[in-house]
């Protein structure tokens, strides 16, 4: 059990590596994207600038039989002679400006591409770190997949599996009844407490430390009454609720690829959202109202807070195989008071 728990560890931080990793990636990308827009803008201005140069040439070698001093002194008053000479002035000036116009397009031309060229590796590094870190990761996947089924077949290692299971299922019973239990309370407060009073904030969390479980004082965001299927796919059913062997199955398993969206049954409060390395994983629960809730387990990923309201057919998280698992899947369970039920009462494909 020591083993499984290391190896189960070492996921973990794995996982939280890649997905560090992928937002490296998906920043990266982005910042590429955008020095490439600044890139073609600056080429855009320098093609401008060059044309003006090109057409300005053109037209001192279609001209060049009349010189400066030609139209300068051409002037029959000294009038035309000064406007001639700041003719020609500004005529300098512009050429002055197209050629410096040209320079500096290209020296920061250059300057984008070099940042371009870093990005651009910086990328590939990263792609690279990741393809070593996912390939590390499949392995220590596969690798607690059998560690577990070899565990399920010695019966000391099962039972030990079992008692682990059952421990945190009773723990997760325990604290959506406190949850319920601390609704009650809020709401009796809340009714004897008087209209002018102004105080009290009947939706605070307790504070007490634990981001991860909603304390019941909101919970306002109830349910449709009706339950829709808990994946965007149909799935394959790999274990129904009920007992199995020598344990009871508290819920139903869904298999479906590494990554599939894991949508809210219902619409709800989470209430709870662990992120453990044994027994259900990384699992969420959503209350529905009326002391009805879902819960959501072995996920690779989860997408939701503890007290964030969730709609009906959010994705919550993705389908993995975190926790005592043999494979990707989505263990669901119906709770009602924190006493888990037959989901088959309550969800069809």
């Amino acid at each position: 059990m020591d083993e499984l728990q290391s190896i189960e560890n070492s996921i973990a931080a794995l996982e939280k590596e890649i997905n560090s990793l992928d937002s490296q990636l998906a920043e990266a990308e982005s910042q590429l994207a955008d020095q490439q827009k600044e890139y073609e803008i600056i080429q855009e201005n320098l093609k401008v600038s060059q044309e003006d140069m090109s057409e300005r040439v053109r037209s001192i070698y279609m001209n060049d039989d009349v010189s400066y001093w030609d139209v300068l002194f051409s002037a029959s008053t000294i009038q035309e002679f000064l406007s001639n000479f700041v003719f020609f002035e500004k005529i300098t000036e512009r050429d002055q400006s197209i050629v410096a116009s040209i320079q500096e397009n290209k020296q920061l031309a250059e300057e984008k591409l070099a940042q371009l060229e870093e990005t651009k590796a910086n990328i590939a590094s990263l792609k690279s770190t990741k393809e070593t870190q996912q390939a590390v990761y499949n392995q220590q996947e596969e690798e607690k997949m059998a560690m577990v089924a070899a565990l399920e077949e010695d019966e000391e290692s099962l039972n030990e599996l079992i008692s682990e299971m059952q421990a945190e299922s009773s723990n997760i019973e325990s604290e959506i009844q406190a949850y319920y239990a601390a609704q009650q309370k809020a709401a009796e407060e809340k009714q004897d407490t008087p209209a002018d009073n102004g105080g009290g904030n009947d939706d605070a969390q307790d504070g007490g430390g634990n981001d991860n479980i909603q304390d019941g004082g909101g919970g306002d965001y109830t349910g449709t009454g009706s339950m829709r299927w808990p994946l965007s796919i149909a799935g394959t059913d790999s274990s129904g609720y009920g007992y199995r062997g020598g344990e009871f199955h508290t819920g139903i398993d869904i298999a479906a690829p590494k990554g599939t969206p894991v949508l809210a049954a219902d619409s709800g409060t989470v209430i709870l959202v662990k992120r453990l390395t044994y027994s259900y994983g990384q699992y969420v629960v959503i209350d529905h109202g009326d002391s009805i809730s879902t819960l959501y387990a072995h996920m690779s990923a989860i997408y939701v807070s503890a007290g964030q309201s969730v709609s009906k057919g959010q994705q919550v998280g993705a389908v993995g195989s975190t926790g005592r698992s043999t494979g990707n899947h989505l263990h669901f369970e119906v709770r009602i008071n924190g006493q888990h039920t037959n989901p088959w009462n309550y969800v069809s494909r």
